[in-house]
């Protein structure tokens, strides 16, 4: 008797809520799957950013020194003998109304794996430079970006036409790869 209540509650109800109750999970999936899967939601997740920062590519370089130019006092980076360095720009943006922190440098498992014409793999340089990615540690004011590069030194032939680049960013959880170029 129980059951047949429910089944019947079940049928009085069913007409009117199907088409949200549809629609909803309908709408809702795809999306979820998006963001699972294709957004690059996932590169803040492994990087362990708060909700609301985000992170984008912005350019990729080849140089034999960064930063090029001379300063007094600012460190810079020089590739060994018959290397150069490929550089990594990043964008890091606040989209939120309050300040966030961007705290790279505690994530104590995080690996970047740069992958140059799909068979050059080599691991990200730690670098003591201000804007090195792997050591990154700043609070970003309301709407304010920063930048963060990485770096990789490559051997001069390998570099005269660089088709693709990929990341490939690891902590002890999950794992994110995203296509550069």
């Amino acid at each position: 008797n129980g059951l047949s209540v429910g089944l019947r509650d079940e049928t009085e109800k069913s007409p009117e809520p199907e088409e949200p109750s549809e629609t909803g999970p309908v709408d809702d999936t795809p999306v979820t799957d998006m963001t699972e899967d294709e957004d690059p939601g996932s590169i803040e997740e492994v990087l362990g950013l708060t909700e609301g920062v985000s992170v984008s590519f912005t350019d990729a370089e080849v140089c034999d020194k960064y930063p090029n130019e001379e300063e007094i006092g600012v460190l810079s980076v020089s590739a060994s003998s018959g290397k150069k360095l490929l550089v990594l720009h990043f964008q890091f943006i606040n989209n939120t109304e309050q300040e966030q922190s961007v705290d790279i440098a505690s994530q104590k498992e995080l690996s970047f794996r740069i992958t140059v014409n799909g068979d050059y793999r080599r691991n990200a340089m730690t670098v003591l430079l201000l804007d090195d990615m792997t050591t990154l540690k700043e609070t970003l004011p309301a709407g304010e970006s920063t930048n963060a590069v990485l770096i990789i030194e490559v051997e001069q032939e390998s570099i005269e036409q660089i088709d693709s680049i990929s990341l490939n960013l690891k902590n002890d959880v999950k794992a994110y790869t995203i296509q550069l170029r």
